[in-house]
């Protein structure tokens, strides 16, 4: 993903979003590599079950750009940007899938859900909706490099840019 997709921690028992790439960069200054583990965050991501829980996270990555990004126009979202091989949770017939976003297409619904849920109760359920992809396009990257983030909890993946659900 691009530096400004944005990422749901928890910080002294409250949440706080931040740009993914401020996350990494105050860890990597200089370019490329993977930040060590003692300095990581906790995120807010989903069981297997969508119940919301807090995640710890094991590992961000700053890789070189690709050559080519595709930017995901999300209703009533900033555009997602992120790499072609870069899966995606997506939402159909109320049921969460993944997929490559180079196979996604304009109508298809990314898994969302009500912004930052009760994340202390294993009873809180996510209700787990579909927000739009409105259109697709493939354009150059903005920056120099993309971050990865990946989580302890068995399902990949965190909550960012407000209520989606990403795939790390």
């Amino acid at each position: 993903m691009d530096r400004r997709t944005s990422i749901t921690l928890l910080r002294h028992g409250r949440l706080h979003e931040v740009g993914l790439g401020d996350l990494v960069d105050s860890f990597l200054p200089a370019g490329p590599g993977t930040t060590p583990p003692h300095s990581l965050q906790v995120a807010l991501g989903l069981s297997p079950r969508h119940r919301p829980i807090t995640n710890p996270v094991t590992e961000t990555t700053k890789d070189p750009a690709p050559d080519v990004m595709l930017r995901l126009a999300v209703a009533d979202h900033p555009p997602l940007m992120v790499r072609p091989s870069q899966r995606v949770y997506l939402l159909a017939a109320g049921k969460m899938t993944t997929q490559r976003a180079e196979k996604v297409h304009p109508g298809d619904q990314l898994a969302s859900f009500p912004p930052h849920p009760i994340v202390s109760t294993e009873r809180s359920v996510a209700h787990l909706r579909g927000v739009e992809i409105t259109a697709i396009e493939q354009v150059p990257p903005e920056g120099k490099f993309v971050y990865t983030l990946q989580v302890a909890q068995p399902l990949p993946g965190f909550i960012g840019n407000g209520d989606l659900f990403l795939h790390e």
